[in-house]
């Protein structure tokens, strides 16, 4: 059987069943399921990997997993080695998982012929390519180098109103003439230059 190197992993659960142990408990708990899964199944309650891992005195991991015993987190079995239940579950779902990938590759894999999900006969053409496949349009394509953005449509420039225009409109609208334009002209009716007048409004 295959060494299982992958394993699922529910946080969830793993930290509502930690709540309150205490960091160095939790981190004795951690690496003891670690070798488990590591090692395939129970390792020994003295096992040299624990105090090379952890750093602590031996003292401490011996207290932290005796404690991990009486809360019923690990079990001691065969007068020694520990085991905890979640992780042999976890290491028999994964081994019938290699067991059934071991089976298919024997049998050859897919079935010859069988149609696949998010599987298709067209090759693959790019991103682009597929997105003009979709279009309801016949706008013909042009290259990037040639492409020129089109220029917004301006007015054409009116013709700017003299100073006399100017005067004769405000006298025209307000009936004022000041003394430094020169004479006061006879008054115009608006109708002799509407344009001047649409031009001030």
């Amino acid at each position: 059987m295959s060494k299982v190197r992958k394993i699922d992993f529910s946080p969830d659960e793993f930290l509502l069943g930690v709540a309150g142990l205490g960091s160095a408990t939790i981190g004795v708990y951690w690496v003891l399921c670690s070798l488990m899964y590591s090692s395939g199944g129970a390792i020994p309650r003295n096992d040299p990997r624990l105090k090379s891992i952890l750093g602590d005195h031996g003292n401490t991991i011996s207290a932290a997993i005796k404690r991990l015993i009486d809360l019923g987190k690990i079990e001691e079995i065969n007068g020694g080695d520990l085991v905890q239940k979640r992780v042999g579950k976890e290491l028999e779902n994964a081994r019938k998982r290699i067991a059934n990938a071991q089976e298919n590759g024997w049998k050859g894999g897919r079935k010859r012929g069988g149609t696949y999900k998010n599987q298709t006969d067209t090759k693959p053409a790019g991103l682009f390519a597929e997105k003009l496949s979709h279009t309801t349009h016949h706008t013909p394509l042009v290259s990037v180098g040639s492409f020129e953005p089109e220029k917004p449509k301006t007015e054409p420039d009116e013709p700017p109103v003299s100073e006399s225009d100017r005067r004769r409109l405000i006298f025209e609208k307000t009936g004022h003439w000041s003394a430094e334009w020169g004479p006061r002209p006879e008054t115009q009716t608006v109708s002799e230059k509407p344009d001047l007048l649409k031009r001030s409004a």
